[in-house]
């Protein structure tokens, strides 16, 4: 669809663009893709007959900034989306806090979809960020087994409720990476 529209805009400048789908993965990419499509004006259409809504994803980006809106499909994949699953506990309004709040967690998530594989930094950093998705504990932890082991020995916290193992982790890092990726 992201395609269609960039052609589409070639083919006459000063178009505006409506994508329709039922989607919010769609929208996503709409919002991250705006400034590569080039157009005055996008919207996205969701919705049948009488409950159709159109959002104005131009707004949306412009509001957000280009930052945060090349994060966005990394953010999304790694919090749940059709095809990875969400992280036990942590809600997109959780995690879309932490994000806003630090701009180098949007830059660790810009880098997501560049290449095929996420190197060894991307990883570390990604993960820190996923550690400042849960409670705050007394000790700085740079890793989801820390984290992991802590918030264990509180015994507060219900044991489904803990941070992925690193290894875990990992492997939803590589999904989501190929979920941008593609």
């Amino acid at each position: 669809m992201i395609l269609h529209a960039a052609l589409t805009v070639q083919q006459s400048p000063a178009a505006i663009i409506v994508v329709q789908s039922p989607d919010t993965d769609v929208l996503i990419l709409c919002i991250a893709h705006f400034t590569n499509i080039a157009c005055e004006e996008s919207w996205f259409r969701k919705g049948v007959r009488d409950l159709q809504r159109y959002i104005p994803v131009h707004t949306i980006q412009r509001s957000l900034g280009d930052r945060i809106c090349q994060s966005l499909p990394a953010f999304h994949a790694l919090t749940g989306c059709d095809s990875t699953s969400s992280i036990a506990g942590i809600g997109k309004k959780k995690a879309w806090k932490v994000l806003k709040q630090s701009t180098a967690h949007q830059k660790t998530l810009g880098l997501f979809g560049w290449q095929q594989y996420l190197n060894a930094m991307t990883v570390t950093s990604t993960e820190a960020f996923i550690c400042h998705l849960y409670p705050v504990t007394r000790r700085s932890t740079s890793t989801t087994d820390e984290l992991r082991y802590l918030m264990f020995c509180q015994r507060n916290t219900n044991n489904e409720m803990l941070p992925p193992t690193s290894d875990c982790l990992k492997l939803h890092l590589n999904r989501s990476c190929h979920v941008v990726y593609s």
